[in-house]
């Protein structure tokens, strides 16, 4: 699903998406390494509005001059298209099917284009005023600003299917979706649109003199507002509108966008920072702080589905692109060990939002993944092929394959048999329990045994000796 803002408004589609995990493991904190300057559209340039779509594709629109400048990994095409120049566009969304609409402001209409930039006007209700856009289940709804209206458009048929879809009590200004229902701000209060039943309830009562710059909603209905007054900060409203919580910064939030994940960002011109409140959290964090050569002074962004935030600066032509998602840093494993030996080697990560946490799958029996560190000692002879991904709040990395190799323990060799003196028997005879005696293994025959015969000998030879020197002596 794509993912579109602008400046002081956001208009998503929010799903959530649960992970199934085995072996998950914290890591180090980490950090997104942004590209400050990943796209320059020159000096002077308003981005009102902007849209990812495909990887490494921005749209972006001037409320200036009407153009719409089409960015293709850092590389603009200012003359892609334009709106008009004597239109001043106040929104663009993208569709799914990588074609973008804007919405013009007082000229009272859509420009919708296609894939090479071609486009085609779509005139509202007279004296429309198009102030917001956001889409649902193939329909793009309008915020008519000057009628009080939302309006309904049908894209594939460019015409408009419900001019007066639904009426809302007070001039709107932002329109976004949950992706069931649609909510509207306006004046003093946040209305809510059930897509099949075309009345605007009262959702949220805004209190008197709020200056709500954004809205977007989340996919399980809840409302996040950045809120202009003192202190600033986001509001973070129940899907029942009931209750709120107002989360303090201590910039004020210009835009906001939010992901398929519902992790919501904010950007904030003043302190050239892009802050993220991830889902179900009550806390924000900074996510990155924008500044290269000069500072980026980041209004508009829009965040894409392959995970990578954009963000475009107030004025200073700059578009910067920071990577939510962390990659594996280190090299592929690919090891032998051998069974019940201990085994110990360490993943890193690089980059992505935190926390950053990694996700084995199909471990060998005996070994596990913590703290970064896949170690332990394998049960099972065999070759494990597995893969390990890092984890953000954003979605995840790319999957590494690990190989283990286990081998067989080696059993040690076998002793030969041994005489009870210490002694090795012979070939073709066998001990005989230790009795000093070893018999003929072809005859059966009795043998006296070395030891004894030599000792013999040494006697014969020493009375033969002494009787010599008797007779000499004689």
């Amino acid at each position: 699903m794509l993912r579109m803002t602008r400046l002081l408004a956001g208009a998503t589609v929010a799903g959530a998406l649960a992970v199934a995990s085995v072996g998950f493991a914290a890591t180090a904190d980490a950090t997104p390494v942004p590209t400050p300057e990943w796209a320059d559209l020159k000096a002077g340039t308003i981005v009102t509005a902007m849209a990812a779509t495909d990887p490494g594709v921005v749209y972006t629109v001037s409320s200036k001059t009407g153009a719409v400048t089409k960015i293709t990994d850092g590389v603009p095409d200012s003359t892609w298209g334009s709106a008009g120049s004597m239109v001043s566009p106040q929104d663009m969304i993208a569709l799914p099917d990588g074609t973008v609409v804007t919405a013009n402001g007082k000229a009272g209409t859509l420009t919708h284009f296609d894939a090479d930039g071609n486009a085609v006007s779509i005139k509202l209700e007279v004296s429309a005023e198009a102030q917001s856009l956001t889409y649902l289940d193939g329909f793009v709804y309008v915020a008519d600003y000057a009628n009080k209206l939302i309006s309904k458009v049908d894209p594939i048929a460019n015409a408009v299917t419900e001019a007066s879809f639904a009426t809302v009590s007070s001039n709107p200004i932002r329109i976004t979706t949950d992706g069931t229902s649609l909510y509207v701000q306006n004046g003093q209060e946040i209305s809510k649109i059930e897509k099949d039943k075309s009345k605007a309830q009262s959702f949220i009562a805004l209190p008197l003199g709020s200056l709500i710059g954004s809205i977007v909603a989340t996919s399980t209905g809840s409302v996040v507002a950045a809120d202009g007054n003192d202190p600033p900060g986001l509001i973070v409203y129940s899907a029942d509108g009931k209750t709120s919580k107002k989360i303090t910064t201590t910039t004020y939030v210009n835009g906001l966008a939010i992901d398929s994940h519902d992790n919501v960002y904010g950007s904030s011109t003043n302190s050239n920072q892009v802050v993220m409140l991830p889902r179900g959290s009550s806390s924000l964090s900074t996510l990155t702080t924008l500044v290269s050569k000069n500072p980026v002074k980041p209004v508009a962004i829009s965040v894409s589905d392959d995970g990578v935030l954009y963000a475009a600066g107030y004025e200073t032509g700059l578009v910067s692109a920071v990577p939510l998602l962390a990659t594996i840093s280190s090299a592929p494993l690919s090891a032998s060990v051998t069974v019940d030996t201990f085994f110990t080697s360490t993943i890193t990560t690089a980059g992505g939002a935190d926390p950053v946490t990694l996700r084995a799958t199909a471990l060998p029996p005996g070994m596990e993944l913590s703290g970064g560190v896949l170690s332990g000692r394998p049960t099972t002879p065999g070759t494990y092929t597995f893969d390990i991904v890092a984890v953000t709040p954003a979605g995840e990395s790319a999957a590494q394959a690990q190989t283990i190799v286990v081998t067989p323990a080696v059993a040690p060799p076998t002793p030969g048999p041994t005489s009870s003196n210490g002694g090795s028997s012979n070939t073709g005879a066998t001990g005989s329990g230790g009795s000093g005696r070893a018999t003929l293994a072809s005859t059966g025959a009795d043998l006296v045994p070395f030891g004894a015969a030599a000792g013999l000998l040494l006697v014969g030879g020493m009375i033969a000796a002494g009787a010599a020197a008797r007779r000499r002596s004689a």
